[in-house]
């Protein structure tokens, strides 16, 4: 996991900050002449195992938001605003302290699904030396026919984190009439 790095969150501008590996804090400020704030924030689990909190907006309603959608927002490029509206984690067996929230560990997709090794998407392995592609119903399936050790390394591939991954480079195929998008590149500062 990279260096920890705070950024503010969008549309709770001078209220909250969120980190890179998901953690969220009230900045420090006065109201009413008071001060308050400065201290981290504590976040709930959902019965789905995904993270959230209620955080108080400038209209001074409380909002729920999702731990995953405010660590994208807040690091990782989207280059299909319009298609990959969901965030998604690479590997959802981490624990937070492994980094399951961290910006490390999640992408942009345009479909619905708790992690890219659990989507039901199908996938494609190049082989460049062979010059042969091979197809697999999703990321599970690919492991149990090429009889790989983990699922981790093709994930990253999938998210364009690295290029490559047991000597395969590897794809999400059409998803129907739809093309798939993902994308999971940080931000700069």
């Amino acid at each position: 996991m990279s260096k920890q790095e705070w950024r503010t969150i969008e549309e709770y501008e001078g209220i909250y900050e969120i980190s890179n590996d998901g953690r969220i804090r009230s900045i420090r400020r006065l109201v009413n002449g008071v001060p308050r704030g400065g201290e981290e924030l504590k976040v709930s689990k959902m019965k789905s195992g995904i993270y959230c909190i209620r955080l108080k907006g400038l209209d001074g309603k409380l909002h729920f938001e999702l731990i995953t959608r405010l660590v994208a927002k807040a690091f990782i490029k989207n280059r299909y605003p319009d298609k990959a509206k969901f965030v998604t984690y690479i590997d959802d067996s981490l624990s937070v302290e492994e980094g399951l929230n961290s910006a490390d560990n999640l992408a942009w997709v345009s479909f619905r699904a708790r992690s890219i090794e659990k989507s039901k998407v199908p996938i494609s392995a190049f082989d460049p030396k062979e010059g042969i592609q091979e197809k697999f119903a999703n990321v599970e399936d690919a492991k149990e026919k090429l009889k790989l050790p983990a699922v981790r390394d093709i994930c990253e591939c999938l998210a364009h984190r690295r290029d490559e991954a047991y000597g395969y480079s590897w794809t999400f195929l059409k998803k129907g009439p739809k093309d798939v998008y993902v994308f999971s590149e940080l931000k700069e500062v």
